[in-house]
């Protein structure tokens, strides 16, 4: 399987679990459509920057878009994602509960297991409102939460696996790249 179909499976999974949660979480989840409050500086590995911009609709509305606010998304159209169905993994997830894993180091520098890690929840300050991520981690069973660490580790991993392609070549493997890098206009 190539990167970008191993990619593409991966955003169908993440899509299923995030309509899961979606569905599960609807009364404390403020996110809709027109709510753009977290479409800020995005920026995503080579593997979603170069799938995005060989996608001829995409182009053609990166021609025609302006970086009106450096600080918002070049892709928000009134306010909505003008690229929803194509929109990069963490546009996906955000808002959800996620589970952050913070990396433990024990003496000479070695990285402690997994199991000995400290984890923090995040989500949306707009959601989940009766909810503190301090106080009320129990309120979510594992299977309720993004695993940012794993998702982000097998994403890192199919963009090694495509900076390694020829049409991954030219690109930085641990460097992400601004959305705003795809206007062409």
């Amino acid at each position: 399987m190539s990167p970008i179909d191993a990619y593409l499976e991966l955003r169908r999974e993440i899509d299923r679990r995030c309509d899961l949660l979606f569905r599960r979480f609807a009364p404390a989840v403020e996110c809709r459509r027109g709510c753009s409050r977290c479409c800020t500086h995005i920026a995503v590995l080579p593997l979603e920057f170069d799938r995005l911009r060989r996608i001829p609709e995409i182009r053609q509305k990166m021609e025609e878009a302006s970086p009106d606010d450096p600080h918002r998304c070049p892709l928000l159209e009134e306010h909505a994602c003008g690229i929803y169905g194509e929109r990069p993994l963490i546009c996906r997830v955000f808002g959800l509960p996620q589970l952050w894993r913070i990396e433990e180091w024990g003496p000479e520098a070695r990285l402690l297991p997994q199991s000995d890690w400290d984890s923090a929840l995040d989500w949306c300050e707009l959601n989940f409102t009766a909810f503190d991520p301090e106080r009320d981690r129990e309120s979510f069973r594992d299977e309720e939460l993004i695993d940012m660490y794993a998702l982000n580790y097998e994403l890192l991993r199919l963009n090694r696996l495509f900076c390694a392609t020829p049409e991954g070549k030219g690109y930085q493997a641990e460097l992400r790249i601004p959305l705003g890098s795809l206007i062409i206009g």
